[in-house]
């Protein structure tokens, strides 16, 4: 929704506006919009015929003073009929007068007060008139200028003057015609639209209004309240007995949008529907060539394509202007509505909309700002001129701060002023950051918020951020935009003073800063992330020391590793960015892994060291390196204590090396010895195997040999 005035050259502002006239007279209402003249005239005592007539024209707008004060008491209703061939709004005053000025004696002269006619206030635009008495004789009518420049007075001649106590009903018709597009006033007839002011005439508890509309047409009353009665083809809205006439006041839109001149185009593959005043082919032409230009630029600025799959309908309605707006976008039928000034800021705003809108964030302001940011860069890129808000004047009237400019109940008055304020500094805080951070860093804001991610991101981002208030929008601006602005820029347009929130924010968010910076690569815990996101300070608090500590064991487990070249598991670093329920449990596993560690580095020194002669022999074969490659294998997979227990198998291996390899010598020497000895033996059996043998000539040998006694039978 924009905010607008429309293009009336010296005509009223439209501003948004619930109970109260739109023209301003006086302090601002209508008042009492009949009139009188009032004469007097003087006779003798006697009734000579000596008459004296000084004609006064009063018109009570200008003070609200009820006729009733004046000596005129008035009863009227006053009708609008709404042509549903579009030739215009038919409208009939019918107006009972009563002179209530009594006549008055001054010596011999008896003074009358009487009244000529009387005078009603009818919109600039209006025209045919005609007046009739109660017994249908013509009265006269005359037109003259008011004190404003978007009314006039009708001055309605009595058929005769009208004594003290005498009574008159007059019966004033007249037209509001079609006014073409763009015109100054807001009145708008056609066949398929007509928009029009209306007001009662008559004293207070006396004064009614009435609103014929035919019932093909949808209807809006601004203003008053009043009650609706569905009658054969029509619909009637009353005011009966409005009690204080110079204030109520109503605008009036009804449209029948089936007689709409409608288009469709194609733009990048969605459809968009287009209709128009039958009266009006420049409108429908200019938003066409808007239309086609315009969603391009916006999806390339934005980062995010077109959003919806339904068809988009642009309506010509003069409605929201009757509420002070320029247009207006409505998302559960995908429509926008906007006025017939041929404004290429309006319309991009309103197709901004598609994508800033509460599915991103809930706070209006923000949706808003967004708009008319992303509006005015595409108009400038489409070749228009740029545009920037005005420097927030927080002494401004309607100044309010940003966070409690609160959704608009259109029905309520609300202050145009206050209106003008929100939307300018909305426009004034979003223009400030995407001027700091750039178009590329505010694609990754949008991208982030549309996709739901929590703003304190992790080495993955979950999509389960139910924040859609302008905390949530601080924090992507921050921790994803990197602007440096935003927290004063907030703290000075948004929040309300004093917000203590932000404050603990502040606190909070250096200490998180500090976590992050000492988790060397680590992302915060996803609770702490989660605590942080939703603005939850007291228990990120208590999540901080936890996370603080884990990341002085995992500074602990680096250093340990830090002579083998490894780093910490990959699953700690896992368990304490996403294990949201239990940091204590990680706390364990990081104890566990740093003993593992410590033993890891141990074992290796232990294996890959300088080792004695019986060692090196122990440790041929043995299970000591398997071990060691195990327990790495367990530790990258952040098993710490199955890793431990691998490294002290290999210590273990490795201890016991010495005692083995003495062992194996000892084997080798013993089995070296045996070995000689039986050598030894065999050649002794050998040798005398060899003395033993008998003599080729069929004795023994007698030769003597080796201390031996030669023995041997005898022949």
């Amino acid at each position: 929704m924009l905010l607008g005035t429309i293009p009336v050259g010296d005509g009223p502002t439209v501003g948004l506006r619930g109970k109260g006239p739109s023209v301003s007279v006086g302090k601002g209402c209508v008042g009492n919009v009949t009139g009188f003249r009032w004469g007097v005239r003087a006779a003798g005592a006697l009734g000579t015929a000596a008459t004296l007539v000084v004609p006064m024209l009063v018109f009570l707008g200008a003070t609200a003073q009820p006729a009733s004060a004046a000596g005129l008491r008035e009863s009227g209703t006053t009708t609008y009929v709404v042509d549903p061939s579009g030739a215009a709004v038919h409208v009939t005053v019918d107006l009972t007068t009563t002179n209530t000025t009594p006549d008055q004696r001054r010596g011999n002269i008896i003074e009358q007060a009487y009244f000529p006619g009387v005078v009603v206030v009818a919109l600039a635009e209006a025209t045919n008139f005609s007046a009739a008495s109660s017994g249908g004789a013509a009265l006269s009518v005359t037109s003259q200028p008011a004190s404003t420049p978007f009314v006039q007075e009708l001055e309605v001649h009595f058929s005769s003057n009208l004594f003290y106590n005498q009574t008159q009903t007059v019966h004033l018709h007249y037209d509001l015609p079609g006014g073409a597009p763009r015109s100054k006033s807001l009145t708008r007839v056609t066949s398929a639209f007509s928009s029009f002011d209306a007001w009662p005439a008559g004293d207070a508890g006396a004064a009614n209004v009435a609103i014929v509309v035919p019932r093909s047409f949808k209807v809006d009353v601004v203003g008053d309240d009043m009650t609706a009665q569905a009658t054969g083809a029509t619909v009637t809205y009353s005011a009966s007995a409005i009690a204080d006439p110079g204030a109520w006041f109503v605008s009036v839109s009804a449209r029948d949008d089936a007689k709409l001149l409608s288009k469709s185009i194609d733009v990048q593959g969605n459809r968009i529907r287009i209709r128009a005043f039958p009266n009006d082919p420049a409108w429908s032409a200019f938003v066409d060539g808007r239309v086609a230009k315009g969603v391009p630029q916006l999806e390339t600025l934005i980062g995010l394509p077109w959003p919806s799959a339904d068809r988009l309908v642009i309506t010509e309605t003069v409605t929201p202007y009757l509420y002070g707006y320029a247009g207006w976008y409505t998302r559960h039928d995908n429509s926008i509505e906007i006025g017939d000034a041929l404004d290429p800021q309006v319309i991009l705003h309103e197709m901004s909309h598609m994508w800033f809108n509460d599915t991103l964030f809930g706070d209006r302001w923000i949706d808003e700002g967004l708009a008319q940011e992303y509006a005015a860069r595409a108009n400038v890129l489409m070749g228009g001129k740029a545009a920037t808000p005005k420097a927030v004047d927080e002494r401004a009237p309607g100044s309010v701060r940003l966070n409690v400019w609160s959704s608009v109940d259109l029905q309520n008055q609300i202050s145009a002023a206050r209106e003008a304020f929100g939307y300018n500094a909305a426009w004034f805080v979003i223009h400030r950051i995407a001027g700091e951070i750039g178009v590329a860093r505010m694609r990754s804001v949008i991208t982030a918020a549309s996709r739901n991610e929590l703003p304190y991101q992790g080495t993955t981002n979950p999509h389960g951020s139910e924040n859609r208030s302008w905390h949530a929008f601080l924090d992507y601006l921050d921790e994803i935009g990197g602007s440096k602005q935003a927290d004063r820029l907030f703290a000075a347009y948004v929040a309300e003073s004093g917000d203590g929130d932000l404050a603990s924010r502040t606190e909070s968010r250096a200490t998180y800063a500090r976590l992050v910076a000492a988790g060397k690569g680590w992302k915060a815990p996803l609770s702490l992330r989660i605590a942080m996101s939703n603005w939850d300070f007291t228990t990120a608090d208590l999540i901080t020391p936890q996370a603080e500590s884990l990341t002085q064991s995992h500074d602990a487990i680096e250093r340990a590793l830090r002579p083998l070249g490894l780093h910490s598991p990959a699953k700690l670093q896992a368990d304490y960015e996403y294990r949201n329920d239990d940091l204590e449990a990680v706390g364990r596993e990081a104890s566990s892994d740093l003993a593992a560690a410590k033993e890891l580095v141990s074992a290796s020194a232990a294996v890959h060291g300088h080792h004695g002669l019986f060692s090196a022999i122990g440790l041929i074969g043995a299970s000591s390196g398997s071990h060691l490659s195990s327990a790495r294998r367990s530790f990258a997979a952040g098993n710490g204590g199955q890793a431990r227990g691998e490294a002290l198998a290999a210590e273990r291996v490795v201890a016991d090396a010495s005692s083995a390899g003495l062992l194996r010598v000892g084997i080798v020497v013993g089995v070296l010895l045996l070995a000689g000895l039986l050598i030894w033996r065999l050649r002794v059996r050998s040798r005398r195997r060899a003395s033993r043998s008998p003599d080729p000539s069929g004795g023994w040998d007698t030769a003597p040999g080796n201390g031996e006694v030669a023995t041997g039978p005898a022949g």
